[in-house]
């Protein structure tokens, strides 16, 4: 049986997530804070969770978060020989990367799957049956952007906003920029 696939991005009022390889806005805490707890939190204490990210994604990384830590980072790439230091798996595909995590001996490792972009890898996971569900954090602001979250494909795929009593979606305010989380699954 394949995992399912779980998205997490945080997207400006227009909907960019990125700008020249980093994020268009200041750090915000309570933001990675949500990113952290919801991609390292088990149910069962002897797995983790996996991340999966395009290679872009990756450089835009510290080198101290390569890989990120306590979870198991799979890094998306064409060129998957080029070294990625610090990466537990690199594929060609994402299709190639839910294989392997979903088949022994990693299958007995890992708990939930989660993509954290770039756009294309957000793209092709939208479309993915095995996607369910998407935590975006609405950052209230525009910034200057250069990369967009997909959102025609995740209107296409049909995703609807659900109430989540684990996620607070009161604004949340930090350094005058607000933001809000939401978690949206596919009807």
């Amino acid at each position: 049986m394949s995992k399912r696939l779980s998205l997490v991005v945080a997207v400006t009022s227009d909907w960019g997530i990125g700008y020249k390889n980093g994020l268009p806005w200041p750090t915000l805490k309570q933001d990675l804070k949500f990113l952290r707890l919801k991609t390292t939190t088990t149910v069962d204490p002897k797995k983790q969770n996996a991340v999966v990210i395009g290679r872009n994604t990756w450089d835009s990384l510290p080198p101290k978060l390569h890989p990120l830590p306590n979870r198991f980072t799979v890094v998306l790439s064409r060129q998957p020989k080029e070294a990625f230091l610090g990466a537990h798996l690199v594929c060609k595909s994402l299709g190639e990367a839910v294989e392997s995590l979903a088949s022994p001996p990693l299958a007995e490792k890992i708990e939930s799957i989660f993509i954290l972009g770039g756009t294309s890898v957000y793209d092709e996971a939208l479309k993915s049956p095995l996607c369910d569900k998407v935590y975006i954090t609405h950052v209230e602001k525009q910034f200057p952007v250069d990369t967009y979250f997909p959102i025609q494909t995740f209107r296409d795929e049909g995703f609807k906003q659900i109430s989540d009593e684990s996620i607070s979606s009161e604004p949340i305010e930090e350094d005058g920029i607000k933001y809000s989380f939401a978690v949206y699954k596919k009807q």
